[in-house]
This record gives structure tokens, sequence and C-alpha cells, in this order.
């Protein structure tokens, strides 16, 4: 197997590649996991390959990489346990490359799906696309999501994920928006009756606006991330991300509270 993860090094013209069904190995695994920073892999098939922790490991950690190039990743069929199911958690919180994922007949314990999910949950950037191998939306549920969200195929859970996060950077951006208009009504009030009347009729319209939003959101649900849940935060150690990632370990530490306002029926 070395021998032929030599040969594909440099190869970067090779989009596409299944090594399902081949008996790789942990070693095969780390041998590959050395080769796809030289290469410009689109999608890897590494299933039903008895990869265990060491060799899963290597391979999901090259997702974490300034390199990688991957859009779409097949662990089915290898043991994924709850120290690769942390790790991969972590890395899909930052995640901006994947869009496909799949972990089918991986012997997962709930715990780690549990992992995967609030990974998942925790990326503003909803890349992923295709998620394969449990039922996310029963796992957001227990969570703490509402219990229509356990209805939902994956494809309709990782929608309903994007749109959550959609609510809370609308309702973020509108907040800031009042402040504003509040400083500048502090101010304007300072200049004299003409400007304290434009400001007035600003924050009226401001007003009207945040009402608005809040009678469309007052219909919907939220999602509750699990406050004393284990966290997949705890591994993060070397992982980048700046605010988003002090945002994500707040929402996994302490709970989200009202973290998203889509209703489950809209999906």
């Amino acid at each position: 197997m070395s021998s032929f993860v030599d040969c594909l090094v440099g190869y970067r013209s090779l989009y596409r590649l299944l090594l399902d069904n081949n008996k790789l190995g942990d070693s095969g695994a780390k041998a590959l996991a050395l080769a796809l920073p030289h290469m410009m892999l689109g999608v890897l098939n590494i299933g039903f390959n008895e990869i265990s922790t060491e060799g899963l490991l290597a391979i999901v950690r090259y997702l974490a990489t300034p390199d990688n190039t991957l859009a779409s990743l097949c662990l089915s069929g290898n043991t994924l346990d709850n120290t690769v199911a942390k790790e991969l958690a972590n890395i899909l919180i930052v995640n901006t490359q994947l869009q496909e994922l799949y972990v089918d007949r991986s012997n997962m314990t709930n715990v780690g799906e549990r992992f995967l999910a609030t990974g998942v949950a925790s990326n503003k950037a909803c890349p992923l696309r295709i998620l394969t191998g449990f039922e996310l939306g029963k796992v957001l549920t227990q969570l703490g999501s509402p219990q229509a969200v356990a209805q939902m195929n994956n494809e309709q859970a990782l929608k309903y994920l994007c749109q959550v996060w959609r609510d809370l950077e609308r309702t973020a951006a509108l907040q800031q928006q009042q402040m504003r208009l509040q400083q500048q009504a502090g101010y304007l009030m300072a200049q004299g009756p003409s400007a304290a009347a434009n400001s007035q009729a600003a924050m009226l319209m401001m007003m009207q606006q945040h009402h608005h939003l809040q009678h469309h959101h007052s219909h919907h649900l939220a999602v509750h991330p699990p406050p004393n849940n284990p966290t997949v935060m705890s591994s993060m150690g070397g992982t980048s991300g700046g605010s988003h990632m002090a945002m994500a370990a707040s929402m996994l530490n302490s709970g989200l509270g009202s973290v998203g306002t889509s209703s489950p029926s809209e999906f």
C-alpha cells in the first residue's frame, strides 16, 4: 500500500479517489494521510477498510490543515469511536470545505453521534449538505432541539440549522442597528428640536422593524444544545477560529438559550 500511495504524491490532477474495500488498515490510512497534502483530491472514499482509531485520526486531522481540498469524505464501515468522533466534531465546527460526510455502519455510540451533531450545529457557515450514518434530527432533539426536528431527514435538519444561524445573524444585525440609532438619538437630541425630531422618526421606524421581526419570530422554536453535555471543545487546543470559535465554545459550554427562530414545520 505504501508504494501505491507514494505514486499518488504530487499527482494533483486526480480529483476522485475510491479506495473502499481494500483492507487499508491503520498503516494504509496513515500513509494516505501523509500523501493527501501533496494532492488535490475533492472526493475520498476509504469505506470498509478495517481502519480503527489511529488511522482515522490521521485522515480526519488532514481536514483541519490549510492543504485540505476534500469536499466529500466517506469513512463508512470503519470503527469510528468516541475519540475519532470528538476530533471530527472539533473540525466540523470550523469546516468550510467539506460538503459531504458518510459515516454509515461505523459502530458509533450515541455519545459519538452527539459529538458530531454538536459540531455540525455549531458551524454558522453551514457547509455540510450531506450527512449519513445516523439520524441527525433525532440526535439534535437529544441536545435540546424541538421534538419536531426528530421527524426531519438529515437534509432537512441541515437546512434547519442553516436557517437558525441566519435568524441569529439577522437578529444580531438588528440589535446593532438599534444601538447605533440610540447613540445617534442621544447626539441629535443635544443638537436641537429639528435634529431631535429626525432622530425620533428614525427610532420609530427601527422600533417598528424590531416589533415585526419579533412577531415573526414568536411563532418559531429554538435550538438548545445541552448545557451539561460533555463538550467537544475541550480538545480544541491548537484549532484556530477567532471569535467564531469563542461563540461555539460559549454555546457548547453554557447552552444557547434562544438560539434560533426557525420553525421545524417549515422544512
